[in-house]
């Protein structure tokens, strides 16, 4: 797998570039997959730091957004009530949903197991 980015870096002699390079990762999606859950824990570890102990321990196996990493942890009841609120679901639904999306992704998906008339 190959892909193209452009990026700006200011070299240590102070003059500025904008390279555009391809990168081939050369690898399958399960290794792709690690890279970018590692560059996640890092920018995850930055909020979780504030928390107590207590509070981190609330957050052992749960399921986290990873595009929200590195902003304000919330905890999972925190998260839920904020969410029930704002979509006016039950925070049973909210909990399913926030714990297996799996589950739920399949159960809303659209049926093409019945008869139409």
């Amino acid at each position: 797998m190959k892909t193209t980015r452009t990026f700006n870096t200011t070299l240590d002699c102070g003059d500025k570039i904008q390279l555009t390079i391809t990168f081939d990762l050369g690898a399958d999606t399960d290794i792709i997959a690690q890279w970018a859950t590692s560059e996640r824990v890092i920018a995850f570890q930055r909020p979780l730091k504030k928390l107590s102990l207590e509070e981190a321990r609330a957050l052992n196996n749960t399921t986290v957004d990873a595009a929200s990493c590195g902003r304000k942890i919330e905890s999972p009841e925190a998260r839920v009530k904020s969410l029930a609120l704002a979509t006016g679901l039950d925070p049973k639904i909210i909990r399913l949903m926030m714990n297996d999306p799996d589950l739920v992704r399949s159960l809303v998906q659209p049926s093409t197991d019945f008869e139409t008339a």
